[in-house]
């Protein structure tokens, strides 16, 4: 995800907010992605989620980060490991999608 970032800060900072995409900004498309095409079969489980504020106010951390600005690996790693204890025996994918379909109901 780091590399992703990094490319994609070096292929477009003229458009880029002070030049540069957010951490936050990058797991979120990359992991959205990657959860609608496992939800369609196209592709395995994928092994994290999406951390939006929603997500992020179920794994409980005080103050609640936000992840637009998240631009710490370290702090990507914390919510990672945050949503594996909150999901339990369960993938994160798994406890995410769970978590995210009971809000819409």
């Amino acid at each position: 995800m780091i590399n992703l970032k990094t490319r994609i800060d070096s292929k477009f900072p003229n458009i880029l907010n002070c030049g540069e995409i957010t951490l936050g900004v990058v797991q979120k498309i990359l992991n959205l992605y990657l959860k609608y095409q496992w939800s369609l079969g196209n592709i395995p489980e994928p092994p994290n989620c999406p951390f939006d504020r929603i997500i992020i106010e179920k794994l409980k951390i005080k103050p609640t980060p936000s992840w637009t600005t998240l631009n710490c690996p370290k702090d990507y790693l914390y919510l990672v490991e945050r949503a594996k204890d909150i999901a339990g025996k369960k993938s994160i994918a798994q406890w995410e999608l769970e978590a995210f379909s009971r809000r819409s109901n």
